[in-house]
């Protein structure tokens, strides 16, 4: 068996160095990257009245029934996911949204909303 290497910075070290790298790597291969719709959220007890109060004034009007499988909110076996607990009532994930005078981040600071 030929030897892999990992590239960490503009360095390439043996792969078998790194266990922990190695093992993520393979599982990345197989499933796919671990994305926010395909890992699964620690905490499971969520509302999403604020969310779909929010499409119902943009003029969306969801299926409570259905709307956690169409907005992909839960994993393939069927827990909630990362996405779900941002977007929940209480996602206990702090967000801020930055606002700037421009349209870089260079320009000046107009607003800051947590």
């Amino acid at each position: 068996m030929k030897e892999k290497y990992l590239r960490i910075g503009s360095s390439k070290v043996k792969l078998s160095k790194y266990k922990g790298y190695e093992s993520r790597l393979w599982l990345a291969l197989a499933n796919g990257p671990s994305t926010i719709v395909n890992v699964e959220s620690y905490y499971q007890k969520f509302t999403f009245d604020k969310l779909l109060m929010y499409y119902s004034i943009k003029g969306i009007n969801l299926n409570k029934v259905t709307f956690e499988e169409n907005l992909d909110l839960k994993t393939e076996s069927g827990k909630y996911n990362v996405l779900a607990r941002i977007l929940a009532d209480d996602s206990r994930i702090p967000v801020r949204f930055s606002i700037f005078s421009g349209k870089s981040k260079a320009d000046k600071l107009f607003s800051v909303k947590e």
